[in-house]
């Protein structure tokens, strides 16, 4: 049930809207307003403690600052733990090949950073907190940590270990840019992507145009929001993921990225020192069915 986490309200309770209005929340929308809270809230409290990569397979390192490297020359297949050189190991995460296909249907060997069969995922996301310096994510990467971590503090470390452990979770825990492990899908894991607007395709790659609101978008504290080089669909520099936490006291966006933590700007401005110049009308917003599938410890709705 919501409020089993670190969730602020649960089912049942009754909210003062701004117009005064008074509204008792069901079930869904106590699970929303805790996930949304809890992801401004680790975006504010923690700041954007890793350093950035510009690889979508995290890198780890150990106490001694030592990255720990996987060893691209070992014949491993699909599913295979990589060995690694030099470094300590990491107690609750390692990297392992997984199979697939590029554009043109060729076979492909990717790596994921995925949690040790016999370590606690809850832990796992905790440790990237409570020791950052052991991890360099990609920008994408820093948002589905910051998710997961919402999402933990959600639903509970209980919850949380069972709908990320097989066989709820396809390969167990695992990260690679914005790859779900619970689904196979490329959407950050318990957020739902909506797009306002066609985007063009360039060498296969979609380019969306900017925010409009008058397409039905807007700006919700704890949505994923993408910035956006206008023509550049090949460089690293092609854009910038964040997540939006809503106005300071003086009325301006916030957003949060890796590499600079919170940000305020404009919504067409450059995305504080990102690369990209246009927020893009493209959003992830909260995955109700899946955090309903998640929370199922008993308790008062």
């Amino acid at each position: 049930m919501p409020g089993v986490g670190q969730g602020q309200i649960s089912a049942g309770d009754i909210i003062a809207l701004a117009d005064g209005q008074e509204i008792t929340l069901t079930r869904e929308k106590a699970l929303e307003f805790n996930q949304r809270a809890n992801v401004v809230e680790n975006a504010l409290e923690h700041g954007a403690p890793w350093k950035f990569t510009g690889n979508r397979t995290p890198q780890m390192r150990d106490d001694r600052g030592r990255v720990i490297r996987y060893d691209k020359d070992a014949d491993v297949q699909p599913g295979d733990e990589i060995p690694t050189r030099g470094g300590e190991p990491n107690p609750y995460w390692r990297y392992v090949a997984v199979g697939g296909q590029n554009a043109q249907g060729e076979p492909t060997t990717s790596v994921l950073l995925q949690v040790r069969p016999d370590a606690d995922p809850a832990k796992a996301v905790q440790d990237m907190y409570d020791n950052p310096e052991r991890y360099n994510l990609d920008c994408a990467t820093a948002v589905r940590v910051l998710n997961l971590k919402s999402t933990l503090d959600t639903v509970g470390a209980d919850d949380f270990n069972t709908s990320h452990s097989p066989p709820a979770a396809v390969t167990g825990l695992a990260l690679h840019g914005h790859y779900d492990s619970t689904d196979n899908r490329e959407d950050y894991g318990m957020m739902d992507i909506q797009a306002f607007g066609e985007p063009t395709v360039t060498g296969g790659v979609q380019e969306w145009p900017p925010f409009d609101p008058a397409s039905g978008d807007k700006l919700v504290p704890g949505d994923w929001r993408y910035f956006e080089s206008t023509g550049d669909t090949t460089s690293m520099s092609q854009g910038w993921n964040a997540v939006y936490l809503g106005r300071d006291d003086n009325g301006n966006h916030q957003f949060w990225k890796i590499d600079g933590g919170k940000g305020t700007f404009t919504v067409n401005d450059r995305l504080s020192n990102g690369p990209s110049d246009h927020l893009s009308a493209i959003r992830g917003s909260v995955d109700i069915n899946g955090l309903l599938r998640a929370d199922q410890t008993a308790g008062v709705d």
